[in-house]
């Protein structure tokens, strides 16, 4: 190839390098709702309320408080209402977050499965611990809005991509599957703010 194509090949390149935007991913080990839930402190339905910005006290990272109103809880203890901390926000002109974890969204209804340490509380595994529940005739139905890759450990140990399903399920029989479950880890005595 004469230099004159080579050159503008190679211009080509780099300017889709530089106008590409750029690459974010999170893959996560895959939890059923019953590993998920022995992991956690509860499993709820409750219904989201405001989310505040904040800092986090010893990473100075920004941070999501958001407050959630406790409808049931299935598993577990919870709160009447706590308030979720999730690594996401804008500090300085500066936003980060966590690709893949769960968007909290005003006034939407759903089922959480939550971990608290200390006086915080936090979503058990990232996108996986939130199903958003949808009305429907006969049950409510669970929708899971997954962005993360999952993946799971194969006969042979080895990590292994998770092709995603559309089971989908009703909000009674997650219930009942609950209720098969043995209590999780306990609550902490902390007040929550």
């Amino acid at each position: 190839m004469p230099p004159a194509p080579r050159a503008f090949c190679a211009l080509i390149a780099l300017m889709a390098i530089a106008l590409a935007p750029p690459a974010i991913a999170t893959t996560a080990l895959q939890l059923s709702d019953a590993e998920q839930a022995r992991v956690s402190t509860a499993v709820v339905i409750a219904t989201v309320g405001k989310a505040e910005p904040g800092v986090h006290e010893r990473w100075g990272r920004p941070i999501t408080l958001t407050t959630v109103r406790i409808e049931e809880v299935l598993v577990g203890h919870a709160p009447a209402e706590l308030r979720i901390e999730q690594l996401r926000g804008e500090l300085d002109g500066v936003s980060s977050m966590i690709p893949g974890d769960a968007d909290l969204v005003e006034g939407e209804r759903c089922v959480l499965f939550l971990r608290a340490e200390k006086d915080k509380w936090h979503l058990t595994a990232l996108g996986q611990s939130k199903y958003r529940i949808e009305p429907s005739p006969d049950d409510s139905l669970l929708v899971r809005d997954l962005e993360i890759a999952l993946v799971r450990r194969g006969d042979d140990g080895r990590l292994e991509p998770v092709v995603p399903t559309d089971d989908a399920q009703t909000l009674g029989t997650f219930r009942k599957k609950m209720r098969t479950l043995t209590t999780p880890r306990p609550a902490p005595r902390a007040v929550v703010r």
